[in-house]
């Protein structure tokens, strides 16, 4: 028996951090620009492998220290074989990933500016989906099934709702945008079967119907929909949504380096807080730790704390609660 089997995409990252990368405002919008027939120097650069399922896995394994296994798609290739290796290293189980020869490995290209904005391309790939019917779903058994985006496949988070009630496991879903695409009238009776929700506030305010700065109106339609949400608001924190009370835990100020990531390592960190500890304002604060070592780095999984915070360090993150 598996603590935590993980769902989602494995992707190869490529990282690369340019000042050749240009800048500017407008309209609201963030925007690079360079010219095509250039050659532009790169400043630094670092490979690594991506992808919700295997972010999440390596914070369960590597801060948790939990028993983890990792089920998600990749290619016949080069890549996907690097995946594999990664997983092992952190000793994850890979008795779940699906390797097809008919797509390479997901694989992403990282561009990220000296102001850490970033921009990614992304070749899905293997990555777009998971087979349901070719999940060995007997052998399946753990105490919590972390699912980020599975690209939109409702029927696939169907089964594994399924699963986990059958074997008593709770679960934390960290949808994506084509999950969400398909509108609150068809997520908001499955979202109510699970135990934990992650969304950041643009996110949140597609699904419940609310404009992004009406955050009030966004955690109390949250609070009809689920029993516990947490809803991520980037520089501005983070927010615990239950039936009782909000709670929000401000960011530790560090120098950003890249975000990419950083949302997977918050949301894995919070479940493997209240795995061990079931305390919110605990989940918060290592959420929040575990996302701030994500953020000082290049790449997705290389801040990814190696041990438990300790009280002081946990303390850093200031936590209060809302009104509403």
């Amino acid at each position: 028996m598996f603590d935590v089997i993980t769902f989602g995409s494995a992707t190869r990252d490529v990282f690369l951090s340019s000042k050749a990368l240009e800048l500017h405002k407008e309209h609201g919008i963030t925007e690079a620009c360079f010219p095509f027939g250039a050659k532009l120097d790169i400043d630094d650069i670092a490979f690594s492998t991506g992808g919700g399922a295997t972010n999440s896995a390596v914070t369960f394994s590597r801060l948790g220290k939990l028993k983890t296994a990792a089920v998600a798609r990749i290619g016949a290739d080069g890549s996907g074989e690097e995946v594999i290796q990664a997983l092992k290293r952190d000793r994850i189980n890979t008795a779940f990933i699906q390797r097809i020869a008919s797509a390479k490995t997901g694989y992403s290209v990282i561009l990220l500016s000296k102001e850490a904005e970033r921009t990614i391309l992304t070749y899905r790939g293997a990555s777009s989906g998971i087979d349901a019917a070719k999940i060995g779903w007997e052998k399946m058994t753990a105490r919590l099934f972390q699912i980020s985006s599975l690209g939109g496949d409702l029927e696939l988070l169907r089964h594994i709702i399924i699963r986990a009630k059958r074997i008593g496991a709770e679960i934390c879903f960290n949808p994506g945008g084509h999950e969400l695409k398909h509108g609150r009238a068809a997520l908001a009776p499955i979202l109510a079967k699970i135990e934990l929700v992650f969304l950041n506030r643009e996110e949140a305010a597609a699904l419940t119907g609310k404009r992004d700065a009406d955050l009030r109106g966004i955690v109390k339609t949250m609070r009809k929909i689920c029993a516990h949400s947490v809803v991520t608001d980037g520089p501005r924190g983070a927010y615990a949504v239950t039936a009782h009370e909000t709670l929000h835990a401000a960011i530790i100020p560090v120098k950003k380096i890249n975000l990419t990531g950083a949302g997977d390592a918050f949301a894995s960190a919070y479940a493997a807080a209240m795995l061990k500890h079931n305390d919110i304002r605990t989940a918060l604060a290592v959420g929040t730790a575990n996302a701030t070592g994500v953020v000082r780095h290049m790449g997705a999984k290389v801040g990814i704390l190696d041990r438990w915070p300790t009280h002081h360090e946990l303390a850093r993150v200031k936590i209060r609660k809302m009104p509403y």
